[in-house]
């Protein structure tokens, strides 16, 4: 018995050894696995970075800008794209479908369809011809993300549930104007001025994409450029982030009063000319604190983008 005693413990022995190894075969072949993966991500994270406009050339095209852009992962769903459609400047802000690296492959196909919009458009309209419409634009590149998704409008209703499309803003800026124009898909725009409540205008309530064959009519804002006033756009990131002990989402009302307490403040910036307290870099991070205090402990639930920009009028 004792020497059964001894075999047995010897052989449990080597079977623990030999479970030890495997299991740190596997760890070093999961690390190994988790290493390739995070290296993959960071660099799909720098060719997306790639693809979003310099501050520089937002700047040189729609005056002062702030823009953070946060994905919730280390790639996201929103995007920025920035060009010129004739004599027009073009911004359009994009959240796409998703977040991480689905949600970045639909940034490349939206990158992708605004550069054939632009394309388009520029080779087949004159410079003297009208700026583009905004709404125009949402047309287009809701039509071009059904095709470049190679979507087939016939399929059953119960397949579409998992078609792709995204939310989006247009603003064209026409040069030598004294007004922007605006439209959007599910997606607001804010005005801050120095002297009034922040005001919030409502883009057309429908998402591009989604197998939809047709959209309804869309509409346009003009709104002039006046000195002093800033231009927000924002995903859903931020207006859907829970926070506060109740869980409920920022919401565009808080964005407002805080757009509007901003606008109420002594500028904070000595080297800003004109009203310091409505410059894009103050409203930014206004905002941006606002978003980290609200959270709070919550975790981020979605990828969060603010663009403001103040045009010379």
């Amino acid at each position: 018995m004792r020497q059964e005693h001894q075999h047995l413990k010897a052989e449990i022995a080597k079977t623990h050894d030999n479970l030890e190894q495997i299991i740190a075969a596997r760890t070093l072949m999961l690390r190994q696995a988790g290493q390739a993966v995070s290296e993959s991500i960071d660099y799909a994270s720098k060719l997306q970075r790639g693809l979003l406009p310099s501050l520089d050339a937002l700047e040189d095209a729609f005056g002062k800008v702030t823009v953070f852009w946060q994905p919730k992962d280390v790639v996201g769903g929103d995007f920025y794209w920035s060009g010129q459609m004739g004599t027009a400047r073009v911004l359009v802000v994009m959240d796409c479908t998703g977040h991480g690296v689905p949600g970045a492959f639909m940034t490349i196909i939206a990158h992708s369809a605004m550069e054939q919009i632009c394309a388009t458009h520029n080779a087949s309209h004159s410079l003297g011809k009208q700026p583009p419409h905004p709404a125009t634009i949402l047309n287009e590149l809701h039509h071009r993300i059904i095709a470049l998704l190679h979507k087939d409008h016939d399929r059953p209703t119960q397949d579409r549930q998992t078609l792709n499309g995204l939310d989006a803003a247009v603003v064209v800026l026409p040069q030598q104007a004294d007004t922007l124009a605006f439209a959007g898909a599910m997606m607001d725009f804010y005005v801050v001025s120095p002297d009034g409540p922040a005001k919030r205008y409502q883009g057309n309530r429908i998402s591009l994409g989604y197998g939809k064959k047709h959209l309804p009519a869309l509409k346009t804002i003009t709104l002039p450029i006046t000195s002093g006033h800033s231009y927000v756009l924002a995903t859903d990131g931020l207006l859907s982030q829970p926070g506060h002990e109740r869980g409920f989402g920022f919401g565009y009302r808080r964005l407002t009063a805080h757009l509007t307490a901003a606008a109420t403040e002594m500028p904070v910036e000595a080297d800003t000319k004109g009203p310091g307290n409505t410059s894009p870099s103050h409203l930014g991070k206004i905002i941006m604190r606002a978003l980290r205090q609200w959270q709070g402990k919550q975790t981020r639930r979605d990828d969060v983008t603010v663009m403001i920009f103040q045009p010379k009028p």
